[in-house]
């Protein structure tokens, strides 16, 4: 039979029940490793995901490059607005 796997996260919630009625001190101490280790969790995560649409040859969009290239397309609209001018 399968023993079930819970996340990290529902089991540092767990540990954080049980510690606020037994020692604040540790609680405090237990936030504060918990929390780092989040913060590496989605950091790994993360670089996970990177790797891995990497390795599929999919490119993440350059956002500055796709700021200029809308701000340029508006400009020009707009350009065009005003040189075609409304005579009504």
């Amino acid at each position: 039979m399968c023993k079930k796997k819970y996340s990290d996260t529902y089991r540092y919630n767990l540990i954080e029940e049980n510690l606020k009625y037994h020692d604040r001190d540790l609680l405090k101490e237990f936030q504060t490793l918990a929390q780092i280790e989040r913060k590496h969790e989605k950091r790994e995560r993360r670089h996970d995901e990177h790797r891995l649409r990497k390795s599929q040859g999919i490119k993440e969009p350059n956002g500055l490059a796709l700021e200029i290239l809308l701000g340029i397309i508006v400009f020009v609209i707009g350009a065009l607005f005003v040189i075609g001018g409304d005579t009504n």
